[in-house]
């Protein structure tokens, strides 16, 4: 699992919850299954294999 502000580090999103947001939005989109892709709750996101 990755922490919501780990992940916009990486990206460097500059701590931009908005721009986080449309980018995981647009992965899941170009997902063949976008549920691969898991939100928890108040944590971050997590990769269902």
């Amino acid at each position: 699992m990755l922490s919501r502000e780990s992940l916009s580090e990486l990206l460097e999103l500059k701590g931009s919850v908005h721009a986080l947001d449309m980018t995981v939005s647009r992965l899941r989109s170009s997902l063949p299954d976008g549920r691969l892709v898991e939100t928890v709750v108040k944590r971050g996101y997590r990769i269902r294999v």
